[in-house]
């Protein structure tokens, strides 16, 4: 082998000693990433009741992964419960008298509005009836001048032919006149006297049908004492209906009492209830059932799988190197050929001296500032206080 060849494999030697002792001294891979070493961690949530009681149930244990609103536990809420069933019988009720109260409504309504109409008809009726009535005892007292005037007209005939009657009944007696000339005159006498009884008959009528007009036109008259009584039923109706519709008012508001009310035990029978706000998994339980707790005591801690975040602390030297966003991928020591893909999302404004458990092979490096990297794990592989390694690109 030749002397430069000799030297081609030292240097190469050197290269990579020098490389391994660089990688070695910065915790750094070959792709341009910076190392970091911590743990995984999640922000604990502590669930508990609002109000204090007995625990009836606890539905779940430690590890059990939540969905949201998924029922955990629930204290013993006999009296709310049965005010729950009380406040709904009670709304119920209130509904159904409401609806009676409206029925009542709409009856007194169309009662008004066929009183109104018997008004109208009956009010066109007996004004007609009245005029025709006046009308009647016009033509009546008319006819009954008509009639006296003929009257007089005969009798003033009458009174005339009576004269020549006496005169020629005279001349007759003593023979003065034929007798076919006393017949025609005693004829006409007799049968003007008939006309005249005639036309004092028609007067007579006359006066029956005036006298009938009158009462006819009396009933027409007092048939507006209908229309006033028609009137007085239309207020009382009126009334009915303006008393109704307060009873409505009155009924709507007991109902809204009662549903306020409802709710109100619903919101307290709801604190009797731990439910989960959101996706969890349950850390650890602080109570059984059949224990009593406080309101506001903490019955389980846990935290939600999908804010797992890596914690670490980043040397003050790579502070530059980095910035919120920037991405990467974390490794744990059971699953050395995964990565979890991460996310920094949080860096520390002030800086603090190197945590006792953070390894770090730059002693001199002192001062630290603390991370936060969001962690993408769908399967839900990483667990909280799993140690891990951070390597974040940069540029």
């Amino acid at each position: 082998m030749g002397k430069k060849a000799i030297l081609t494999v030292f240097i190469l030697i050197f290269i990579v000693v020098i490389s391994a002792v660089l990688f070695d001294y910065y915790k750094q891979p070959a792709e341009n990433v910076l190392e970091i070493s911590g743990r995984i961690e999640a922000d604990e949530i502590d669930l508990g009741f609002t109000m204090p009681g007995t625990v009836e149930k606890f539905a779940k244990e430690e590890g059990d992964l939540l969905a949201k609103n998924e029922f955990i536990a629930r204290l013993k809420a006999e009296g709310l419960k049965a005010k729950v069933k009380r406040y709904k019988i009670e709304i119920q009720n209130a509904k159904n008298l409401l609806k009676t109260k409206k029925q009542k409504l709409t009856s007194y309504k169309l009662n008004l509005d066929k009183l109104h109409i018997r008004r109208g008809l009956l009010t066109k009726n007996v004004e007609t009836n009245i005029k025709i009535a006046e009308q009647n005892i016009k033509s009546a007292v008319k006819k009954l001048d008509a009639e006296k005037a003929a009257y007089e007209k005969i009798k003033f005939h009458l009174d005339k032919i009576g004269k020549d009657y006496d005169r020629i009944s005279n001349l007759y007696k003593k023979g003065a006149v034929s007798k076919q000339k006393y017949d025609e005159i005693s004829s006409l006498f007799n049968i003007t006297k008939s006309e005249l009884e005639a036309q004092k008959a028609l007067i007579s009528i006359a006066e029956s049908d005036i006298e009938k007009a009158k009462e006819n036109l009396k009933l027409a008259k007092s048939r507006k004492g209908e229309v006033k009584a028609l009137d007085k039923e239309i207020n009382s109706t009126e009334s009915s209906i303006s008393a109704a519709k307060e009873e409505i008012k009155i009924a709507e508001n007991n109902i809204i009492k009662a549903v306020q009310a409802f709710r109100e035990v619903k919101d307290r029978l709801s604190d009797a209830t731990v439910k989960s706000p959101d996706k969890l998994i349950i850390l650890e339980k602080y109570v059984n059932e059949g224990e009593t707790v406080a309101a506001g005591q903490p019955v389980l801690s846990s935290y939600n799988p999908e804010n797992k975040y890596f914690r670490g602390y980043l040397p003050e030297p790579d502070l530059s190197k980095v910035k919120l966003g920037d991405t990467g991928y974390l490794k744990v020591d059971g699953l050395p050929d995964k990565k979890f893909p991460v996310k920094l999302t949080y860096i520390s404004d002030k800086a603090e001296f190197t945590p006792k458990e953070v390894q770090t092979k730059r002693e001199r490096v002192k001062q630290v500032f603390l991370i936060k990297m969001k962690i993408e794990d769908e399967e839900n592989i990483l667990k909280p206080g799993m140690p891990a390694d951070c390597f974040i690109r940069i540029k």
